[in-house]
């Protein structure tokens, strides 16, 4: 075997099936507490080149981008919908179909229209909160200064992956 096979991050595929799981190889727990070179070691990554290119791809397709898992877009049919079927409006609502039954029409009115205006509130603030989270997320793109393969690059800090040397 070449002694390159053995460099922090040139690992050949048939090494990687004798070790651990992959995605929990660079993991390194409370890094802040350790000294520089054990957290390199333990990310097997070289301080003065950093990662490949390929080490990076491989990196990638193991630990998915550096980025939070978004939740599903919700429609606003579907927002109107859960702010309906909330338990509060089910026991309002059991409230008004009640105050019909025993004849008390003023009273299953107006608990009617707390329903309405609560559901319209609840719908209007959930739906504006969402429109500013998604606005906020496009705002800009974290960009982050590493070495890799020896040369410093400007990349987005979604592109990141565990072994990068970044410039703080």
């Amino acid at each position: 075997m070449s002694a390159s096979a053995h460099e922090p991050g040139n690992t050949s595929a048939s090494d990687m099936r004798h070790r651990e799981p992959r995605a929990r190889r660079w993991r390194v727990e409370a890094p802040h507490g350790l000294a520089g070179a054990e957290v390199l070691a333990g990310l097997d990554v070289d301080p003065e080149r950093g990662l490949a290119s390929d080490e990076v791809i491989r990196r990638r397709s193991v630990v998915g981008r550096n980025a939070p898992a978004m939740p599903t877009q919700r429609s606003s049919w579907r927002i109107l919908l859960d702010q309906v079927c909330s338990v509060v409006i089910v026991l309002l609502a059991t409230a008004v179909v009640a105050g019909l039954l025993i004849g008390e029409t003023l009273e299953a009115a107006a608990v009617a229209v707390v329903i309405i205006v609560n559901t319209l509130v609840g719908f209007v603030t959930e739906l504006r909160a969402l429109r500013s989270m998604e606005a906020l997320r496009h705002l800009t793109a974290a960009r982050a200064d590493v070495e890799r393969q020896d040369r410093r690059e400007e990349i987005d800090a979604v592109e990141l992956v565990p072994g990068d040397l970044v410039s703080v």
